[in-house]
């Protein structure tokens, strides 16, 4: 999955729940697939510290767990980065973390956080599906640089396998 596909009303409930929530961190569940978000599920935040870290109720969570493809918190008076406690308590490597940062004008930005490596995801907010890479049209540029590019890779396919013939063998006269 490289993007996350929110409706502005659900982007805006997120960013709602963190402004609720604040000055403790708010928390909650993205449900959907395959990037495209179905619904917002607020969670409460049972952290014994709330107010630098979240933590969802695991029965919560386990309810939830199957439709999730990813969790959101927010950092109510900073960024919407991974803190070094985000990605050190990111035990679920398959999920999109999304942040609501609320230090200035309240954002959202999504990441992929696994074994400590922490990789942005592009997030699409509107009533619209996001184009697909492959849906889009080539230039006539691009047409004309992949057909160079056939050319020349079976040139260089013809080349190298007369290249690799093993030398003839003599011909002996009768």
């Amino acid at each position: 999955m490289t993007t996350l596909w929110l409706r502005e009303e659900q982007a805006r409930q997120i960013l709602e729940h963190a402004c609720l929530e604040s000055p403790q961190e708010a928390c909650g569940l993205i449900l959907g697939q395959q990037g495209q978000v179905e619904r917002v599920v607020a969670a409460a935040n049972i952290a014994s510290d709330p107010l630098r870290r979240y933590m969802i109720d695991p029965q919560f969570l386990s309810q939830h767990l199957p439709e999730a493809i990813g969790f959101y918190h927010s950092h109510p008076r900073g960024e919407p980065i991974p803190s070094p406690t985000d990605v050190r308590e990111a035990f679920y490597p398959d999920m999109i973390t999304l942040i609501a940062g609320l230090k200035g004008e309240p954002s959202l930005a999504a990441w992929k956080i696994a074994n400590g490596r922490v990789d942005p995801i592009e997030m699409h907010i509107g009533p619209e599906a996001p184009p697909r890479y492959h849906d889009l049209p080539f230039t006539r540029a691009q047409k004309i640089a992949v057909a160079i590019s056939i050319v020349a890779a079976f040139c260089l396919l013809i080349w190298l396998s007369v290249a690799l013939l093993p030398p003839a063998p003599p011909i002996s006269p009768p």
